[in-house]
């Protein structure tokens, strides 16, 4: 028997434009304490929609995405954690590439009316037609009682004022969202920008909105807490099993084998006897293995260390580091120490998944575990829903049964049958040996 324990946490939304999403979960897992977001979104993920729904987050799960089907790159994607419950807002339709890639999700909950949409825009797209689909989008999500939170790389830069920003924040007040960014949010050695943004509808929330940079991306991952909104999160989930070791199973065959057998026998009915002995093997069967709870750990990536996750933090600082100081000794170094830090983890990988396969009694078995583990291939349902019979759709089960015995009796009536009269002599004479040459 399962049980969770909940606490009461902030909201907490990751965004980040890193500019492909290849082979950087694992970097991402490092990057974050105890206290992970509830919500975690990406644009231009560069993934396609057959490599998307492999991306494994560990405690989390893909509940949003577009993909581009015709032009590399791009793309955006929302993760939450497996402990929520939300639904997915369908934007395909408004959704041109290279000019405007959006997905959306709403929460499931009776107290919480939260509605979050990533947005990327492409710097090269056509602006106005973005402004249109964009406000399609909006009056397709707004309602009074909505809170919106939209993140994404509108590719306009918020630290300066210019016609086009002009015209995407009147857009914006129309629905009554602004912007929560007045830092820069992406750093190169020649400029600071801040493209990347979070908008919110309700201004009277308590919210902090913070940067934390990482060498996954010259983008900045923007860290948007609401101190006003909290979830139910699970803290530990625990499981209760009996308590069953070698003194236990001594203590259970010693009972055993001290009690007297004798009141048992005194009835002749069968079902008489049979109760006494099973009410007296469970009274001892139980007291002698009781109930206790285990912490259920939920690591599906056991080979990171607590070296790895300090040598992954030392890496960032010394990204930060490079990109204030300029230093070229300084980049050379980091550069050298991120090569060894991805040596190590492909070795703490490789003995992990070694050392498995080693214990394994079913090493076929425990390797196709761990590729289903590394790629994220879940077992997919095929169940047939509906099926088209004489150009009608039929979602009855039982004319989805009719429909398959009609189907199946009628083929013996389509297919050939050898009449042996008329075969000729010589293949008669074959003997069957002469297929095996």
């Amino acid at each position: 028997m399962k049980t969770t324990k909940l606490l009461n946490s902030n909201l907490q939304i990751f965004y980040q434009n890193n500019r492909g999403l290849h082979n950087e979960t694992d970097e991402l897992l490092l990057s974050w304490d105890s206290n992970s977001p509830q919500i975690i979104c990406f644009s231009e993920h560069h993934l396609r929609k057959d490599q998307i729904h492999h991306l494994f987050i560990n405690e989390y799960k893909l509940v949003a995405n577009y993909c581009r089907s015709f032009h590399k790159h791009g793309g955006v994607c929302i993760f939450i954690q497996v402990s929520l419950s939300c639904s997915t807002i369908d934007l395909s339709e408004f959704c041109h590439e290279c000019i405007i890639e959006a997905c959306a999700m709403k929460l499931d909950s009776y107290s919480l009316n939260l509605c979050v949409l990533v947005i990327h825009r492409s710097p090269s797209g056509d602006f106005i037609q973005f402004l249109h689909s964009l406000d399609n989008i909006l009056n397709r999500i707004y309602d009074n009682h909505t809170n919106i939170i939209i993140c994404g790389d509108f590719n306009i830069n918020y630290l300066e004022t210019n016609n086009i920003r002009l015209q995407l924040d009147s857009l914006l007040a129309s629905y009554n969202l602004f912007s929560t960014v007045d830092f820069p949010t992406r750093t190169t050695n020649h400029s600071s920008t801040a493209t990347d943004i979070f908008l919110n509808n309700n201004t009277n929330t308590d919210f902090s909105n913070q940067p934390c940079p990482n060498d996954l991306s010259d983008h900045d991952v923007l860290l948007l807490t609401h101190n006003n909104i909290q979830l139910h999160i699970p803290t530990k989930q625990y499981t209760t099993s009996r308590l069953i070791n070698e003194h236990t199973l001594l203590e259970f065959q010693s009972k055993l084998s001290y009690m007297s057998w004798d009141f048992v026998f005194n009835s002749e009915d069968v079902d008489t006897i049979f109760n006494e002995f099973l009410k007296t093997y469970l009274r001892i069967f139980i007291h002698s293995f009781p109930c206790k709870q285990f912490a259920t750990k939920h690591n599906t990536k056991p080979w990171i260390s607590r070296g790895i996750i300090i040598s992954s933090q030392h890496k960032r600082d010394l990204f930060v580091l490079c990109r204030v100081t300029k230093d070229t000794k300084l980049m050379k170094h980091y550069k050298k120490y991120t090569k060894i830090l991805s040596d190590v983890v492909k070795s703490a990988k490789y003995k992990y998944y070694n050392q498995l396969l080693l214990n394994a009694n079913n090493k076929s078995k425990t390797a196709l575990n761990i590729i289903k583990s590394v790629t994220n291939n879940k077992t997919a349902n095929h169940d047939i829903s509906t099926i088209d019979t004489d150009g009608k759709i039929c979602t009855d089960y039982q004319n989805l049964a009719n429909a398959f015995t009609k189907y199946l009796t009628s083929l013996p009536d389509t297919t050939s049958v050898i009449n042996p009269a008329t075969t000729s002599i010589s293949q008669a004479n074959v003997s069957p040996l002469d297929y095996l040459k």
